[in-house]
Order: structure tokens, then sequence, then C-alpha cells
């Protein structure tokens, strides 16, 4: 979503461009070794925070130099991770900016294995798995993060977009801009 949303505002003349943590810590990981083995396949836990922290780094970097939208594409799915991550941009990033937090949930099945397929296709890391081993992954994570995830609530999060099964349903809070508003239909 995040990669057709850049595709999208690049099409309307702005430049945008998507920082996306899994890609970092693929990154990472092939640094770091061999990652073949099952047990370092799936301890992502050495690499996430490092692969934030240049993620977030380098949205920074190109919002004070030349974007006009970043998106930083990762997890920030309790109340806590969104204040630090916050936080963290307000000491890295010197422009004016508006931070607009999305939120997509999907729990139909067959939309979650295409996407699943297609992570598959476009992560290093997935490549050597069935379709079914990386089925079993990702619903794993899935069932983890649920149990993890405090939804974006008007109480603690300014301005958000939430998004339900490709757009079956959308709530949009304090978001202002016509333009982004159709942005989102295009969703």
């Amino acid at each position: 979503m995040s990669r057709k949303l850049a595709r999208y505002l690049s099409w309307l003349g702005h430049d945008a461009q998507v920082f996306n943590v899994t890609q970092y810590r693929a990154e990472l990981m092939n640094k770091g070794g061999d990652n073949n083995s099952d047990d370092e396949f799936f301890d992502y836990s050495k690499f996430n925070t490092e692969a934030a922290n240049e993620a977030t780094a380098d949205l920074a970097e190109y919002i004070d130099t030349s974007g006009d939208i970043a998106i930083y594409d990762g997890l920030n799915i309790t109340v806590k991770e969104r204040q630090q991550f916050e936080s963290q941009i307000k000491k890295l990033v010197s422009s004016d900016y508006h931070l607009i937090w999305v939120e997509s949930y999907c729990d139909d099945k067959q939309t979650l294995i295409n996407n699943f397929q297609t992570t598959r296709e476009n992560y290093e890391e997935y490549k050597n798995l069935s379709d079914e081993e990386v089925y079993n992954v990702f619903e794993d994570k899935i069932q983890n993060l649920k149990e993890q995830n405090e939804t974006l609530n008007k109480e603690t999060d300014n301005s958000f977009i939430k998004i339900v099964n490709m757009g079956k349903s959308v709530e949009i809070v304090n978001v202002g801009s016509i333009r982004f508003i159709n942005i989102i239909k295009f969703l």
C-alpha cells in the first residue's frame, strides 16, 4: 500500500518516497552474515531497532533536504511506539511537516494470501519459502501483532486514517486536505 501511495503521489507531481523498515532490516541481515538457519531467520529482534532507526534518520534527512512526502512503512502499533516515533522525528526534522498515521487492518483471508505471495516475491528473506510457509510465518506474526496492537484513536493520535480490508471501510480524523482524501479513495 505504501508503494502504491508513493506512486500515486508522484503521479500527482509530489516528491514522495517510502522508507520501508523491512527492507532496511533485510539489508542489515544480509550484511550480518549467514541468515539461513531457522533460528536466526526468525529472530528479527536484533535487527529491528537498528533498521527502524536507520529508516527514521533517512526519512528525516529526506524531508529536510528535498522531499515533499515521506512514507514510513513500519510497525508503530502501540501508543508508546507512536509517541517515541513522533519524539524522534521532532528531534531530527527541522522543516515544517504534518504527521498523519495510517492504520491498515485486513481480516479477509484471500487478500492476506495475495499480500503474502507478493511479499515473498519482493523480499529476499522470504524467497526460499513455499506459499504455505510464508502464510504460516505471516499468520503467526499477525496473531502476535493483534495481541499487542493499540488501535489509533482520537485521544492519543492527532491525525490518522484507518483503512479496513483494503478500503471497504475508511475513517479519516483531523486530516484537513481534500486532495489527500481523494488520494485515499484511490487505494
